[in-house]
């Protein structure tokens, strides 16, 4: 596994947060659940979800399996997962994971314009071109990044970097880098 998992600070104003064990499954369930979808076994396991069992749970935290169901019910009753069980595996789904992760694209994938959120103003044809001039600007001043040396000694490609590093935040919170 790779990657990282954001955690929001209010976790501490969370009901369970002084029950340790809750908030070591929903950390662990945050952690392992799939940042896209996936196809597994003869199931789709959608971003956000989780395919295991009790007994693997247990034996990945390191809880009890009586302490695994018991904390899989209370986060079930109070709506932060979702549990379907098949003959195969529990899905376990994270309710707000999206939220949670500050991402509205899928696995790095910008979704679709639906035009502006609410409170934002539609940008005129005048902005627009002003902003494609200040881009075009910008890439012309990064090339002098496109050739720099490391401290190991390697080439960074900066502009590669700025491609990669945008596609991948393309539909988060975080804005691009220019």
């Amino acid at each position: 596994m790779e990657g990282f998992v954001k955690i929001h600070r209010n976790i501490t104003e969370w009901r369970w947060y002084r029950n340790s064990a809750m908030v070591h499954l929903l950390v662990h369930l945050i952690v392992r659940a799939n940042f896209c979808d996936r196809e597994w076994k003869s199931y789709t396991i959608r971003r956000g979800q989780i395919a295991t069992t009790r007994a693997a749970l247990s034996q990945e935290t390191g809880l009890s399996e009586k302490t695994v169901r018991t904390s899989l019910r209370r986060l079930a009753a109070t709506g932060e997962i979702k549990v379907e069980t098949t003959n195969r595996c529990t899905l376990i789904t994270v309710s707000k994971y999206n939220d949670y992760q500050g991402c509205t694209g899928h696995c790095g994938q910008q979704e679709a314009n639906k035009g502006p959120a609410d409170g934002q103003q539609v940008a005129t044809t005048e902005e627009i071109k002003n902003r494609k001039e200040e881009e075009s600007s910008l890439r012309s001043d990064s090339l002098s990044m496109t050739a720099s040396t490391g401290t190991d000694g390697a080439v960074i490609d900066g502009q590669a970097f700025l491609r990669f590093f945008n596609q991948e935040m393309a539909g988060c919170q975080i804005p691009p880098i220019r």
